[in-house]
């Protein structure tokens, strides 16, 4: 055997080397993704249930809350402040949920999950009023464009156009 053809078996086991090493790259990023992604699904049910529970926490935000689901127009000033409290977390828990299916951190299957809780709650026509009297400040335009448009399905059943 001559150097040359040492040289060329040297130059394909190099070769063969860096494809092995791409695959593997690539199956450790799509596992890294997929972390990344559950991950990301756990801390954003873990707010949800957090901001339900710390903000449902005293007797008053509780009666202000259910109060504010049967009739928020009934509600006083301050019962409506505070209903607005609840309700500004939890939207913007779903805003937050949005951006990160938008991004690519929430798969599909995951923010349709969360979409649908999202139309049942502005299924209730309190909350829609609760929205439309006083939108929560700091919303991404994007969710509010996709609230707008959950509203606007609301009389086809809400079950237009995922996404």
């Amino acid at each position: 055997m001559n150097w040359d053809a040492i040289g060329a078996i040297a130059e394909l086991l190099g070769a063969i080397g860096v494809i092995v090493s791409l695959v593997y790259l690539a199956v450790q990023l799509k596992q890294n993704t997929q972390a990344l992604r559950a991950s990301s699904y756990q801390m954003l049910r873990q707010e949800v249930t957090e901001t339900f529970q710390s903000r449902v926490a005293t007797h008053g935000l509780r009666r202000s809350i259910r109060e504010g689901l049967s009739d928020f127009a009934q509600l006083d000033e301050g019962d409506a402040f505070e209903f607005g409290y609840w309700a500004n977390g939890i939207v913007n828990t779903y805003d937050n949920a949005y951006y990160q299916y938008r991004v690519g951190m929430l798969d599909r299957d995951r923010w349709e999950q969360q979409r649908a809780a999202l139309v049942s709650m502005f299924g209730n026509p309190s909350f829609v009023m609760w929205w439309k009297t006083a939108p929560p400040p700091g919303m991404s335009p994007e969710f509010v464009a996709l609230v707008e448009k959950i509203l606007g399905e609301e009389g086809e059943g809400a079950d237009g156009e995922q996404g």
